[in-house]
């Protein structure tokens, strides 16, 4: 502990309130939805997914792609992906996969006018079991939800079943991160869950040796790399051969 900072020495294994069944679901959805505007802007991803998914989507023979989305929350990524392939003319099916069935009820209502993206309910570590393959797979804000062991693992089934690029966003574990949240999250309103979540998954989050360390457990096939963004994201990026 320093000052009023928790300690970031170790991963925290304190719950996040989201995470919890009994929680109020009143409050779960406006995080949901609070997260869907906020996660464009403070996650991060569409730069990442513009610079390793969209250029090979370009490079493609115009055949339909799929998409896998691990956890994918309430879908805003795979929104703005779906009209970014609309935009450019790339025939595209996503999964939407999350093992919530009150985010898989909410993320459902969102996108049931959207006939190419789909939501399933599913545990990500059961991947090789769906049979099925996908030439994208992705994942944001997931694995500082899991243990190292079921990290790695859900690393390595996601790579199982990509044939193109894996790309896995999470949260950077600093103090400067804790500090700078801290700041900002009264903005982020009441009623929802965001503001204590927030703090609590940096708590849980990774530096960068550590997710070094979790793609040599994982045994990635692929050409693998482990990067930061700003603000306060450690990613790792798998490509495939055929990517």
């Amino acid at each position: 502990m320093i000052g009023w900072l928790p300690d970031m020495t170790v991963r925290s294994e304190e719950p996040e309130m989201m995470d919890q069944m009994q929680s109020d679901p009143r409050a779960l959805r406006r995080t949901l939805h609070l997260f869907a505007r906020v996660n464009p802007i403070l996650s991060g991803y569409r730069e990442l997914i513009g610079r390793y998914i969209c250029p090979d989507l370009l490079r493609t023979d115009g055949r339909p792609m799929r998409f896998l989305d691990i956890g994918a929350g309430a879908c805003d990524v795979d929104v703005w992906l779906m009209e970014w392939c609309r935009r450019k003319r790339r025939p595209m099916e996503i999964v939407c996969l999350d093992h919530n069935p009150r985010v898989v009820r909410y993320a459902r209502r969102l996108v049931r006018r959207r006939s190419r993206i789909e939501v399933r309910m599913g545990d990500a570590r059961a991947l090789e079991q769906m049979g099925e393959r996908f030439d994208y797979v992705f994942a944001n804000h997931v694995l500082h939800h899991l243990s190292d062991p079921e990290a790695a693992e859900v690393l390595r089934c996601a790579e199982r079943v990509c044939d193109r690029v894996l790309l896995v966003n999470d949260v950077r574990r600093s103090y400067g991160n804790y500090a700078a949240f801290s700041l900002i999250s009264p903005l982020l309103g009441r009623g929802s869950f965001a503001a204590n979540d927030g703090r609590v998954s940096i708590t849980k989050g990774f530096t960068v040796s550590e997710f070094v360390r979790l793609a040599r457990a994982a045994d990635l096939q692929g050409q693998a790399a482990v990067g930061v963004t700003f603000p306060g994201h450690v990613y790792l990026v798998s490509r495939k051969a055929e990517g």
